[in-house]
C-alpha cells in the first residue's frame, strides 16, 4: 500500500512572508556620504541603484511652502517612529530603576546625558548597553542600542507610556532563552531586518551575506515627507525656479510623489501598504513610483497569519484586512478615515468617523444597533474588533464586518463583536442572541473560506466556484487557491489553472506557486506565459517553480524572458539573505532543481536564522526522505515538536514517514496524534484509517474513517476509504450505500464509477 505524500506540497510555493515586526536605523554621525546625482545613472528607474541621500532635501526644508502639512505632521506618529536618545525624545524612567520580568533583571540609569540599561546579553549574562534610539511614542515606547557588525536591537523592555511603567511585550513567552532567535539580542530584535524600512527615510540595509554584517544607512532618522512624496531634490529646485509660475500647471506632479483626493483607491491604498501590511520585499531598493506588486509580495489569510475567517490573529497590519472589506470595494481609501500628516484619525469621536458616510439618523439610533445608545456604543465595537500586539497596544480589524458568533462556535478562538463586550457571556449565548436579533447569519465567502482550512475534498466546489467567478475579495481569492492547493482531487487542480487567469496580481501570484507540484512538462505549458506577466511578484513565482527547467526549454523571446525572470528571482533571493526567508526560498529552488547539497544548506542557514522556523524542518525531513535518510528526517520532524508540541503538521508528516519506512505502529501513533490536534485535517483520518487496515486493526480503521467523518461529513475520501473496507470486509450493502452517494456526488471522478 503506498501513501500519497503529502509532506509539504509547498515544494516550490516559496514563502513570501514577511515577518517585519519593529524597526530601527543608525545615528546622524553615520548617515551616508554625499553622492551627487551625476554619479548614478538613473536611481529611480534602475533596480540595482540606491537612492542618494544627495536626492532628499528633508522634512525641515519641505515647511518652508508647505507650513501647514509640517505642523499636522510635528510630533505625529511618523516624527516620532524613531529618534535619536535624548531628554527630550526618551519617555521611560532612566533613574536607577530596576524592572524584572521572566527571571530577568534589568536595571535603567543615566551616564550623564547618555542612557543606559544593565539586561541580559545574547550569552545569558547582563551586560549594560547604551540606549542609542527610541522607537516609537504611544502606546508604547521601545529602545534600541548598538551591536557589533551593524546590527541595530530593539531591547525587550518596553516603556509603556499610557501607565507609565516598564513592561516586557513578550511576557506571553516567559521562556525566551538568551540563545533563541526571538531573544531581543538575535534575529527576532533585530532592527536592520525587522523594522528599518518603515520607520526612516530612505533606509539602505546594506548586508553583507558573507560578513554576517551590515551598514544601514537613512536619509533621515523617522518617517518624514520624502517617505512618501519620495525625493525632493528636483521638485524643491524647480519651485525655486524662475519658471515655475509659468510651468507649473504643465509639470505632472511637480517632480514629486503627488497623492490626489481623485486618485482611486487602489493607487492610494498600495502607496500606504508597503509598511502597512505583512509582506516580503522582492527588490533591494524600493523604487517610487512602482506598483506595490511589483515590489512586495502581501501574506495571504492563512493559518497562524489570520482566523479562519479572515480576521486578524498575527501583526499582520491593516492592509490584508482592509481589502477584505465592502469599504475598499466600495472605493473608501485610507484617507477618507485618517488624516495622512497627522497619522491619526480625523475626529476624536470614533462614531464621527463613520457619520462621514454613514448618516448618523440611520444607524447611530436602537433600531439599527438594537442596543440602547449613548456615549459607550460605538460603531467599532461591533464592527472593528481588534487584537493586542507587543503588550499593550489594542489595533482593530479593519474588514469592517458583521458581527458572527456563529462562526466562533464553529472555530475555538475565532472573535466575534458579541462577546469581547459580553466576557461574562459564552458563544452559545451570543449565538443565540444574534438570530433573536437579526435572524440567521447569512452566508457568503467568509463561510466558505473558514471551510476550505479543512483541506477536505467535501468543500472543493464552493472553494473552485470562489476562484472563479472573482465575486470574493481578490485575497480571499488567492486563499482559497492555496487551501486548493492541498486539498486532493482534480477539480482542485482545475480551480488553481483558472487563478492564472485572475486579473489581480496576487491570485495570478498564489496560483503560479502552487501549480508547482506538476510534472515539468505541465509547469512549462502553463506558467511560461506568466515569466512575461506584467508584474514582478508573478515574474518570480514563475521563475522559481520553473526553476528545473533545462536551459534548452526556453527559445527566444521565451529563453530572454526566463532569464529576466530568473535574474528578478535571484535579486529576491538576495535582498532577503538577512532574514530566514531569503535561504529558504533558496533551498526550495535548488531542491526542485535537485541539488539536494545545496537546499539541504540553505534550509540549515533559513534555522539559523529563526530557530522556530518549523518550514524549513519539513523541508529538511522531505529532502532526507527522498535522499533514503530516514533517520536524518525522523530528527528534523522530531525537532519540529520540540519546537511546537502541539504541531499537527509536524505529527502528521513524521506519520507519512513511518508508512513509508513500513513502521505501521509508529506511523499510526503520529497519524492520530495528527488527528487528535487537527480533527478538521480529513488527510490525517484517511491516511491513520490506512495505517491500522495495513496492522489488520479493520474495526479501528472503520471507528477512524467514521470518527473523521464526523468532523467533515461530506469528505469523499474518507467515504471512499470505508466503501473499500465494507468492500474488502463482504459487508456488501454497507459499501453499496457509500458508493452510490460517491457516484451521485462526484460523476466525473474515475475513482467512483
Amino acid at each position: 500500500m503506498k501513501l500519497k505524500n503529502n509532506l509539504l506540497i509547498s515544494l516550490s510555493a516559496l514563502v513570501f512572508s514577511g515577518a517585519i515586526y519593529i524597526s530601527c536605523n543608525q545615528a546622524d554621525k553615520k548617515e551616508t556620504k554625499v553622492v551627487t546625482t551625476a554619479e548614478v545613472s538613473n536611481p529611480h528607474a534602475d533596480l540595482n541603484l540606491q537612492y542618494p541621500d544627495s536626492i532628499f532635501v528633508g522634512t525641515e526644508t519641505c515647511r518652508s511652502c508647505h507650513e501647514e502639512e509640517y505642523h499636522k505632521w510635528k510630533g505625529s506618529d511618523h516624527d516620532n517612529s524613531m529618534k535619536i536618545a535624548t531628554d527630550e525624545t526618551v519617555l521611560g524612567d532612566f533613574n536607577n530603576v530596576t524592572f524584572k520580568e521572566n527571571n530577568v533583571v534589568s536595571k535603567f540609569f543615566k551616564k550623564g546625558d547618555k542612557f543606559y540599561v544593565n539586561t541580559q546579553g545574547p550569552d545569558g549574562a547582563n551586560h549594560d548597553y547604551e540606549v542609542k534610539y527610541t522607537f516609537g511614542i504611544r502606546p508604547l515606547q521601545n529602545y534600541m542600542v548598538e551591536m557589533e557588525k551593524g546590527k541595530i536591537q530593539v531591547i525587550r523592555e518596553t516603556w509603556d507610556s499610557e501607565k507609565n511603567v516598564w513592561f516586557n511585550q513578550h511576557d506571553d513567552m516567559d521562556d525566551i532563552q538568551h540563545y533563541e532567535w526571538l531573544h531581543w539580542s538575535h534575529g527576532g530584535g533585530n532592527w536592520n531586518t525587522m523594522c528599518a524600512d518603515c520607520h526612516s527615510t530612505n533606509v539602505r540595509k546594506n548586508y553583507d551575506f558573507e560578513k554576517d554584517e551590515f551598514d544601514t544607512r537613512w536619509s533621515e532618522i523617522n518617517v518624514g515627507c520624502e517617505s512618501c512624496h519620495g525625493p525632493g531634490k528636483e521638485h524643491v529646485e524647480f519651485a525655486n525656479s524662475e519658471e515655475f509660475e509659468e510651468k507649473k500647471d504643465f509639470v505632472e506632479g511637480l517632480y514629486i510623489q503627488q497623492f490626489r483626493t481623485s486618485d482611486d483607491q487602489k493607487t492610494l491604498i498600495e502607496s500606504c501598504a508597503p509598511c502597512h501590511s505583512r509582506r516580503s520585499q522582492l527588490v533591494q531598493n524600493f523604487k517610487y513610483g512602482q506598483t506595490f506588486y511589483d515590489q512586495f509580495a502581501p501574506e495571504i489569510l492563512r493559518e497562524n497569519m489570520y482566523y479562519h475567517d479572515g480576521q486578524i490573529l498575527n501583526e499582520v497590519y491593516v492592509y490584508g484586512s482592509f481589502i477584505q472589506s465592502k469599504m475598499y470595494h466600495e472605493g473608501v481609501k485610507c484617507t477618507d478615515c485618517h488624516d495622512a500628516h497627522k497619522a491619526e484619525l480625523k475626529f476624536k469621536d470614533l462614531n464621527k468617523v463613520c457619520a462621514q458616510c454613514h448618516e448618523p439618523q440611520e444607524y447611530e439610533v436602537k433600531s439599527h444597533t438594537l442596543h440602547d445608545t449613548g456615549k459607550d456604543v460605538r460603531c467599532v465595537d461591533c464592527h472593528m474588533v481588534g487584537e493586542v500586539y507587543m503588550g499593550n497596544d489594542y489595533r482593530r480589524d479593519h474588514s469592517f464586518r458583521i458581527p458572527r458568533p456563529d462562526l466562533s462556535l464553529k472555530y475555538e478562538g475565532t472573535p466575534n463583536a458579541c462577546n469581547q463586550c459580553h466576557t461574562d457571556k459564552s458563544t452559545k449565548w451570543a449565538v443565540a442572541n444574534f438570530e433573536k436579533m437579526w435572524g440567521e447569519p447569512h452566508h457568503d465567502w467568509r463561510d466558505t473560506l473558514a471551510l476550505g482550512r479543512s483541506y477536505s475534498e467535501e468543500y472543493v466546489s464552493e472553494l473552485k466556484q470562489m476562484v472563479e467567478d472573482q465575486k470574493a475579495p481578490f485575497i480571499a481569492r488567492a486563499t482559497a487557491v492555496y487551501y486548493l492547493a492541498r486539498t486532493p482531487g482534480n477539480e482542485s487542480l482545475e480551480a488553481i489553472i483558472n487563478g492564472l487567469k485572475d486579473p489581480e496580481p496576487l491570485v495570478r501570484f498564489t496560483s503560479v506557486q502552487n501549480l508547482s507540484q506538476l510534472n515539468l512538462d505541465q509547469r512549462v505549458s502553463y506558467l511560461s506565459p506568466y515569466l512575461k506577466d506584467p508584474v514582478r511578484s508573478v515574474r518570480i513565482a514563475a521563475a522559481i517553480a520553473l526553476g528545473d527547467a533545462p536551459e534548452s526549454r526556453f527559445k527566444g523571446k521565451w529563453k530572454e524572458a526566463f532569464d529576466v525572470a530568473t535574474a528578478e528571482m535571484k535579486t529576491y533571493f538576495l535582498q532577503a539573505k538577512d532574514f530566514r526567508e531569503g535561504p529558504f526560498g533558496e533551498g526550495q529552488y535548488h531542491e526542485r532543481r535537485k541539488d539536494y547539497t545545496k537546499a539541504i544548506a540553505s534550509y540549515k542557514k533559513s534555522l539559523e536564522f529563526d530557530t522556530l522556523m518549523n518550514e524549513a524542518r519539513f523541508s529538511l525531513a522531505r529532502v532526507y526522505s527522498i535522499q533514503g535518510r530516514a533517520k536524518e528526517a525522523e530528527q528534523a520532524l522530531d525537532n519540529a515538536i520540540l519546537t511546537d508540541p502541539n504541531s499537527a503538521e509536524a505529527y502528521y508528516s513524521k506519520g507519512l514517514l513511518y508508512a513509508e519506512m513500513k513502521d505501521w505502529p509508529k506511523a499510526a501513533e503520529s497519524l492520530g496524534k495528527a488527528a487528535e490536534l487537527n480533527p478538521q485535517n480529513s488527510r490525517a483520518f484517511y491516511n491513520w484509517g490506512l495505517v491500522l487496515q495495513q496492522l489488520g486493526k479493520v474495526q479501528e480503521a472503520e471507528k477512524t474513517y467514521l470518527k473523521g467523518l464526523s468532523f467533515t461529513k461530506q469528505d469523499p475520501s474518507l467515504r471512499y476509504a470505508l466503501a473499500a473496507l465494507y468492500e474488502q470486509t463482504g459487508q456488501k450493502q454497507k459499501a453499496q450505500l457509500y458508493w452510490k452517494w460517491l457516484k451521485a456526488n462526484y460523476p466525473n471522478d474515475p475513482r467512483f464509477n
